[in-house]
């Protein structure tokens, strides 16, 4: 199991193409997760994502962005850090929504929905 630390506040600026990625926690956390994906496609990730300001306000707009993007590429799993040991719980309530939509099970073709 591998556990990235992908605190958007640790990257440079204009690294992945992202201007400012503090700035910027959704987009940040999905290159580098797709990333990760594709440099290690056989090993089991468990994102590191951050909960923490540092450089600009983090509440839980950048956090659920940050789950979003996990969510997204099919991480169900993350770790969040804070330091100080104060979580936004606000960010996490309810995040199945960011969830990938379900795919046919391999073999079977999609039904067609009725009317």
């Amino acid at each position: 199991l591998i556990c990235p630390m992908v605190y958007p506040s640790h990257y440079a600026k204009g690294e992945y193409g992202v201007a400012n990625p503090n700035a910027s926690p959704y987009l940040i956390v999905s290159k580098s997760l797709r990333d990760f994906r594709d440099k290690l496609p056989d090993k089991p990730l468990r994102p590191w994502l951050q909960d923490f300001s540092l450089g600009i306000p983090y509440g839980a707009a950048e956090v659920r962005a940050q789950i979003k993007a996990a969510r997204e590429l099919g991480y169900t799993e993350y770790l969040l850090w804070n330091a100080q040991n104060k979580y936004t719980a606000a960010a996490v309530v309810d995040t199945s929504e960011f969830d990938p939509p379900a795919r046919p099970a391999s073999g079977t073709a999609p039904q067609p929905s009725g009317g």
